[in-house]
């Protein structure tokens, strides 16, 4: 459960890993686990789940990313290759595959409109990376 104290902020969720995160961008924000703990967080401080594993509290990465999403951007600073496949694949409703770990877990820094295209996104991650992908409908494999 998430409690408003007066302030702006985001929620994101990606189901297919069982990971969230609430960031605060100004005010407060009390927020309660599953297990019924209260974190109250205050502008520029996220508490994230990843894996089903431990609520971590801590800053957000970069002022640039805190206000993103309203400008309707996606924004990543040095983001593993499979985090930012899996905020694609929520927004787009596509499935990303990768050929390597290796591939998955390239740090990744960028800046993309949600008015783009999966495949635009895609095309510049691997541009940058020299890495191809492939596309069979909703479905995308990343390999070198």
């Amino acid at each position: 459960m998430t409690r408003v104290l007066g302030t702006s902020f985001n929620v994101r969720r990606y189901e297919s890993r069982k990971d969230m995160a609430v960031s605060v961008l100004s005010g407060k924000v009390q927020v309660a686990t599953a297990s019924g703990e209260k974190e109250v967080l205050a502008a520029g401080r996220e508490l994230v789940k990843v894996d089903n594993k431990d609520y971590v509290v801590k800053d957000i990465p970069d002022a640039a990313m805190r206000g993103a999403w309203k400008n309707g951007e996606m924004v990543f600073r040095q983001q593993p290759f499979a985090l930012i496949a899996a905020e694609l694949e929520d927004y787009y409703a596509i499935e990303i595959n990768f050929k390597s770990e290796q591939l998955a877990g390239l740090r990744i820094t960028g800046r993309f409109s949600y008015a783009q295209t999966p495949d635009e996104i895609l095309r510049s991650l691997c541009l940058v990376n020299g890495n191809k992908f492939s596309r069979e409908g909703n479905n995308y494999t990343v390999f070198e």
